[in-house]
């Protein structure tokens, strides 16, 4: 099993990450990786350190702080755990899963990905963990045998005293991450949805350069909606990996419904505006500037060893911190201006019920599309 270290002070920290996550299930059994994790931890409840699981579109997480000692009994008695899940507590964690179920609130952006891919592959995580409902006891640990085995995991770690660690998994495959269903969508799109303001998604190959271009939208637009005209409070963007050749990045901005127009069509000039003539020097300089100093922060060498894991399991590039710097040092204005003027055709927007986008060259998705769709507001 792949393993990435690196010295640190501090407690023990460490994660064992395994590729599988809700884009790997289908809608009979979505909920088994989140049943699977639950069960595997139940052994643990009330230890004195650190410990947590979480499942994500494309990982599993199980994460976990302590003494070494600790660590290397937690990793031992976790792997033990897989590999027989206590399967007495099936409909019990089910039921607790669901009760968790009912007070989650699906974000914006999950909501373009189920318009983008519909009921399937980084669609699922808005719907319903239907696999929770009637669980097969024989189904869930087969799921874990198929999925949780040491070929398709990764190990990072954290500290000085290292433990000796011992990871009894099954033998297995390195499983790759599926392929991306097309979207039958006419790019770019918009729907009118009853939604607290207007969110925009976009895909693009993963770089350095997408994360920087994500930081000059947000700044671009808070500083029109929120500063200048005062119709916005929150603009928010976000990236996600999706795939190992592509990435995603949503913009979200909140507004009043006497607003939403002026939000929405002060969101798409400054994409515009961004894509047309690319960013002033000073915006450009400030936001490598700031992304350089936060790859020196004690704290980001966690957030490496993570990336690096995830590289590794997706059968990726991965890329260090002095990579990352000398690429961003590199980015210019008018690399700002073909990434962002190649995104955008493939844009889905979310808006307001009595907004509608008539320009840019964007199309209303058809009828058949929305029922992919349950926002409330």
């Amino acid at each position: 099993m792949p393993v990435f270290f690196v010295e640190g002070p501090g407690p023990i920290r460490a994660a064992l990450i395994f590729r599988v996550g809700r884009v790997d299930e289908s809608l009979p059994i979505a909920g088994y990786t989140h049943l699977v994790e639950h069960l595997a931890l139940f052994p643990f409840r009330n230890q004195s350190y650190g410990y947590g699981g979480t499942v994500e579109g494309l990982r599993t997480v199980f994460p976990v702080s302590g003494t070494a000692e600790q660590v290397a009994r937690h990793f031992d008695q976790l792997t033990v755990s897989l590999r027989r899940l206590p399967l007495d507590r099936l409909w019990t964690e089910a039921r607790i899963l669901r009760t968790e179920a009912a007070s989650r609130k699906i974000g914006p952006v999950d909501w373009l990905l189920r318009l983008r891919f519909g009921p399937r592959h980084w669609g699922l995580l808005c719907d319903e963990e239907r696999g929770l409902n009637t669980p097969s006891h024989i189904a869930v640990q087969q799921w874990a045998d198929r999925w949780f085995t040491a070929g398709n995991a990764a190990l990072w770690i954290s500290g000085n005293d290292l433990p000796p660690i011992t990871l009894d998994l099954p033998a297995g495959p390195r499983i790759e991450v599926p392929e991306l269903p097309r979207t039958t969508l006419p790019l770019p799109a918009w729907l009118s949805v009853p939604l607290g303001g207007v969110a925009l998604s976009m895909i693009a190959p993963p770089s350095s350069s997408l994360l920087l271009l994500q930081r000059l939208i947000a700044r671009r637009a808070r500083t029109r909606l929120r500063d200048e005209e005062g119709v916005s409070y929150d603009v928010t963007t976000g990236y996600q990996r999706l795939s190992r050749d592509l990435g995603h990045l949503g913009v979200w901005a909140d507004a009043l419904p006497e607003f939403a127009e002026s939000v929405t069509n002060g969101l798409l000039q400054v994409i515009d505006e961004l894509a047309s003539t690319g960013p002033d020097e000073d915006e450009l300089l400030t936001e490598i500037a700031q992304m350089t100093s936060s790859l020196e922060h004690p704290g980001a060498m966690l957030t490496f060893l993570d990336a690096a894991v995830t590289h590794e399991l997706m059968g990726s590039e991965h890329t260090d911190p002095g990579q990352i710097a000398r690429e961003l040092q590199a980015a210019t204005s008018l690399e700002m201006t073909k990434l962002l003027a190649t995104s955008w055709g493939t844009a889905i927007a979310l808006v307001q019920p009595h907004v509608k986008i008539s320009e840019r060259g964007f199309k209303p998705v058809s009828a058949s599309y929305r029922s992919w769709i349950t926002v409330r507001p």
